[in-house]
């Protein structure tokens, strides 16, 4: 194997033609006018950028957005409070109905109330004369009929 050795290089070089040179450096130009042509596109998509940017900044100073952005904050908040009314109107409704259940609970206990209210009232009649069985006998079916029967 033979070591290349400085004068090999030498004659490499020599070799190269002016034609090659030149090649060599067209090409360089055109990697350098290639990445110019990218640098200017870059430059004017910031420029770009930067007024849209200018442009919204501006806008988001403006009293018309402003009030825009206010009005979605309500318009948002109305939604929540609709949903929260809906929510009451529905727990309200709930409630009536709970109450009125309650309501005739309390009723038919007013009414056992009352029906033993004339049992006893019965009773201490014939503790005290000794009369009104009939009676008595009344009042234990409408008792039965009421507690028991139905």
């Amino acid at each position: 194997m033979i070591q290349p050795t400085q004068d090999m290089n030498m004659e490499r070089l020599n070799l190269m033609t002016l034609n090659d040179v030149t090649d060599v450096a067209e090409t360089l130009s055109e990697i350098d006018s290639t990445w110019i042509l990218i640098g200017k596109v870059l430059a004017l998509l910031t420029v770009i950028i930067g007024l849209y940017k200018a442009v919204e900044y501006l806008w988001s100073k403006s009293p018309s957005y402003k009030l825009g952005t206010r009005l979605e904050t309500a318009e948002k908040r109305l939604e929540a409070g609709d949903k929260h009314f809906a929510e009451l109107d529905q727990r309200i409704k709930s409630i009536e109905e709970q109450v009125g259940e309650t309501q005739k609970q309390i009723n038919e206990v007013n009414e056992g109330i009352k029906m033993l209210g004339k049992a006893e009232v019965s009773l201490f009649n014939h503790f005290i004369n000794g009369n009104g069985v009939d009676q008595m006998k009344k009042e234990v079916k409408d008792l039965t009929d009421y507690f028991i029967d139905r």
